[in-house]
Parts: structure tokens; C-alpha cells; sequence
């Protein structure tokens, strides 16, 4: 919320927590900040120029741009489908760039971009395969 200043647009993307958007639409709206709140799934391209689409109609610029859009399958490595490893890995990873890609006529000298991730993404935590499927314990004996 450090970003949500007076005077400034906030383009929130969520995909499912309604909860937690309307959360975080009240501490922008309380710290004077314009909020943009974007109902997408970035993992998908017509969830990426959804996004994009928002932030342009809202501002010319783009200052920071943070990604830290997260689908994790909750099950053993081995349990988890094509598809949802697919889905996981467009989300986790490849949006970054969809949305980088997007935004860059936006961006100026100056621009951040900011990519956080899970802890999964620096050890092995079980049934978090979809954040780093390479670093997983894969159960085979």
C-alpha cells in the first residue's frame, strides 16, 4: 500500500478473493489514491489486455508495475494435471512478461517493475509445485 499516495492511480488486478479486493480498494480509496480495481486472470492473454486495457484508460504512464500473482495446486506433485500445472505456470511466471510486454508504452525512464514471489520459489515446500515445479520432492522413491 506504500504506492497508494494522494493524487495517484492504483490498477489492482485479483482473479478470485473478492474479499481481499474490497480490502485493499478500502486502504487505496483511505490514503487518497485513485483505485482501479481489474477482475482478470493474467494467466490468460484475455485476462492480460483486460489489465492493460484498465491501466491505459486510466493513466498515460506507468511507474511501477508489480507482479505478484500467485495459482498453486494444493496436492502432491504427481496429482496435479497438465492442466493445472499449465495454468499455474501462466500465472506464476509467463504473465510477467505478458504484462511487461503490454505495458511498455507506458513505461518512461524511471520505471520499476517488480516481481515478488513465494517462498516456494527459493526451497521446497510440499504441495507447492506450481511455483517452482523444478525444486519439488517428486515422491519417488
Amino acid at each position: 500500500m506504500a504506492l497508494a499516495t494522494p493524487g495517484h492511480d492504483v490498477c489492482l488486478n485479483y482473479h478470485a478473493d473478492e474479499s481481499a479486493a474490497a480490502k485493499a480498494k478500502a486502504k487505496i480509496e483511505a490514503k487518497g489514491a485513485r483505485r482501479h480495481l481489474i477482475k482478470a486472470d493474467i494467466g490468460t492473454a484475455a485476462g492480460v489486455a483486460a489489465v492493460m486495457a484498465t491501466v491505459r484508460a486510466a493513466t498515460d504512464r506507468l511507474d511501477q508495475l508489480v507482479h505478484c500473482a500467485v495459482r498453486v495446486a494444493a496436492k502432491p506433485t504427481l496429482e496435479i494435471t497438465p492442466d493445472e500445472l499449465a495454468a499455474a505456470v501462466a500465472v506464476n511466471g509467463l504473465s510477467l512478461h505478458s504484462l511487461v510486454q503490454a505495458a511498455l508504452p507506458l513505461f518512461r525512464p524511471g520505471s520499476t517493475v517488480f516481481f515478488l514471489t513465494s517462498r516456494g520459489g527459493r526451497m521446497v515446500i510440499p504441495n507447492c509445485t506450481p511455483s517452482a515445479p523444478m525444486r519439488q520432492n517428486w515422491g519417488i522413491d
